[in-house]
């Protein structure tokens, strides 16, 4: 018998895989899949990915080979490929692979658009370690939403994340140490293990980085170096988030949105630009980029800004966890540390706009096997050790229990996020509109560049930005 079915209590026990409301979680009693590979018979699970590095994809070979020593009847085959675009072939040619490499939320809402992969609620309902899921992990498997037989509204994961991405603020701590703390205001600060401190609040964030641009010992040209995943609009988002609070903020998938209490006659529909924390949030963008060098590095890569961190060229750095094996490797100790991204005073909101995970092709014959696979190559033992090879966030909570370089290390900044929920949460944009494809970040960009040069004025960036998203509802309805 290939499927054995036991009768089980859902979830709270995993994360409450959710409607529409971010934190609703299902109570009733489901039947959860329990899968035996040993009753399938001989299988070969194809597998593409596009994982970089060659210790990377010898963990993947190893874990492999392990699995089938433990399931002799299952052969596990990885073939490594250059881009998404190879995987994007796959998938539209129909070619015989049962799982693929997913990165982002885009690429997985075309995939899914496209009906390329397949949904994975009863897998990953249940998973026996899907409980120790970070919330960022959780967060990326709930963002697609669609309608069940009943046309209530439910998250359908159809995907498995192996290592999540966000941005940290890393700095130059031979020079932040040369600035005196403000006795007055010591929680503007983060405190590092040496007694060096660095910007905890945005506001913080641009008075220290004019005092060190100021210092006679300063030889830096560029103050805040943003890499190429933190560039103009998804930015500005952050800072927007940030400053609204997360409650005002009708769901973390769709972000731009307001909270709508129906019982007081509130409508949906009403966007986060129209409120007077975008406007505030805009006055602070404009003098930052008036009083400091904020340089971005579009179309350069991460690795462009890093390396400008790196070489002394920039006093803080916007990047993500990639970044933490490139400082360890390229300078020293007490030239460099990194602290969790700025926050406004109350909730704040973190940017996800990463990820890298596993999805089952709508067309495999061997769905159950592949993911009796992809748990186990995503459990915690394993996600851990290729986490640390990778420089990606693990998606397993227990992850500092297993390894001491996630909470000792400087990648404790990362670590803490994840472990602070009531500070950091997740948001993105609504990716569920098809107006989001038809040129948003584009026009989003332009709209920022103009503001900072000077074309046009706050209200008229909020104007544009709320009309547009307002347009966005009124055609295409209530999509979340």
């Amino acid at each position: 018998m290939k499927r054995i079915i036991a009768l089980l209590l859902m979830a709270v026990m995993l994360f409450g895989l959710c409607s529409c409301a971010d934190d609703a979680a299902e109570s009733e009693t489901e039947e959860l899949l329990v899968i035996n590979p040993e009753e399938y018979g001989d299988v070969t699970v194809k597998i593409a990915s596009f994982i970089e590095g060659d210790g990377a994809q010898d963990i993947l070979k190893k874990v492999a080979e392990k699995y089938s020593y433990d399931y002799p009847n299952v052969n596990i085959e990885f073939q490594f490929y250059n881009s998404s675009d190879d995987i994007e072939n796959i998938l539209t040619s129909g070619q015989d692979f049962d799982a693929v490499e997913v990165r982002g939320e885009n690429q997985l809402r075309s995939y899914v658009k496209n009906s390329k992969l397949a949904p994975l609620t009863d897998y990953i309902n249940s998973w026996d370690e899907g409980y120790t899921l970070t919330a960022a992990a959780k967060w990326a498997m709930r963002s697609i939403v669609e309608k069940d037989e009943n046309g209530k509204k439910v998250a359908v994961p159809y995907m498995l994340p192996y290592g999540i991405y966000h941005n940290a603020l890393y700095y130059r701590a031979d020079r932040i140490s040369e600035l005196e703390v403000d006795p007055e205001n010591p929680d503007a600060l983060e405190i590092n293990s040496l007694g060096i401190a660095a910007p905890r609040h945005w506001p913080k964030l641009l008075s220290t980085a004019k005092a060190i641009k100021e210092l006679p010992t300063n030889e830096a040209e560029i103050d805040i170096a943003l890499s190429g995943n933190a560039a103009d609009f998804n930015f500005v988002d952050t800072m927007y988030w940030s400053k609204l609070s997360f409650e005002k903020i009708d769901t973390s998938a769709a972000a731009y949105y307001l909270y709508a209490d129906t019982e007081k006659g509130e409508e949906y529909g009403k966007t986060i630009f129209g409120t007077a924390e975008a406007g505030k949030v805009l006055e602070y963008y404009k003098r930052l980029n008036d009083e400091l060098t904020v340089s971005r590095f579009e179309g350069e890569g991460e690795n462009a800004a890093i390396e400008a961190f790196i070489n002394g060229e920039a006093n803080f750095l916007i990047a993500g966890p990639e970044a933490v094996r490139l400082c360890e490797e390229g300078m020293k100790d007490d030239e460099w540390d990194v602290v969790p991204y700025p926050i406004e005073e109350g909730i704040y909101s973190v940017l996800i706009d990463d990820y890298s995970a596993w999805g089952i092709t709508d067309y495999s014959s061997n769905k159950d096997v592949a993911a009796h696979f992809l748990r186990y190559l995503c459990n915690s033992d394993n996600n851990t050790y290729l986490a640390r090879e990778c420089g990606f966030i693990p998606v397993h909570s227990d992850a500092i229990e297993l390894d001491d370089y996630f909470n000792d290390s400087k990648f404790w900044a990362f670590t803490s996020m994840g472990k602070r929920t009531n500070a950091y949460k997740y948001a993105i944009q609504p990716r569920m509109y098809d107006a989001y494809y038809s040129g948003y970040e584009d026009i989003a960009n332009a709209i920022y560049s103009d503001f900072l040069a000077g074309k046009i004025t706050a209200d008229e960036v909020l104007a544009n930005l709320d009309a547009f998203w307002t347009d966005a509802f009124e055609t295409e309805g209530k999509l979340w």
